[in-house]
């Protein structure tokens, strides 16, 4: 079993921020973008609970959960969880929350790497999209990584609204679409 860096009492310190009791909180990543990545059970469902890189802001949170609900009401993707009051941190390092997604190992081989820069690309195309470019996040925050149907499912949607200016930026998210899950 890995360790994670962070322990379960400051996890679960920073779940109470968004409502969350948990009864078991797993590590399930780390990687270059999000520090750490934990699975968090709880009796109102599973939780991930990321624990961000330094350069993450508490407006990303605020902004992620807030632009959810947003593309939620098109598209059925997982919303991240605003929290009740202030973002918490641990160590100077945002945590967020997200609904879990199960992935079963049959369903893709994509990388949380690949997501990460994937999203990227989504949360770019968003700030060109949006007049809401200074609280933009600086990648797309699902929590853990969609099944590729389901992403696409996105991508169409906001294929649909993006402006002809800002195509080139779409074609880019499909080649690495289209690299990364064949």
């Amino acid at each position: 079993m890995i360790e994670g860096t962070f322990s379960h009492s400051q996890i679960a310190d920073a779940l109470s921020s968004y409502g969350i009791e948990a009864n078991a909180i797993d590590l399930m990543a780390r990687s270059t973008t999000f520090a750490e990545v934990y699975r968090v059970r709880s009796n109102g469902g599973d939780w991930v609970a990321r624990v961000r890189s330094p350069e993450a802001r508490p407006e990303d949170v605020r902004f992620a959960a807030f632009w959810g609900q947003i593309i939620a009401a098109e598209v059925p993707v997982p919303v991240p969880v605003a929290p009740l009051e202030t973002v918490p941190c641990i160590n100077h390092r945002v945590v967020d929350v997200a609904p879990y997604i199960e992935h079963h190992a049959g369903d893709d081989d994509v990388g949380p790497d690949a997501w990460v820069q994937v999203g990227r690309w989504v949360g770019q195309m968003h700030r060109l999209g949006l007049p809401l470019a200074a609280d933009a996040p600086r990648d797309l925050d699902y929590g853990n990584h969609p099944h590729p149907k389901l992403f696409r499912r996105y991508l169409d949607q906001a294929r649909a609204s993006m402006p002809d200016a800002h195509r080139a930026i779409l074609q880019r998210v499909d080649r690495l679409v289209d690299k990364i899950t064949t």
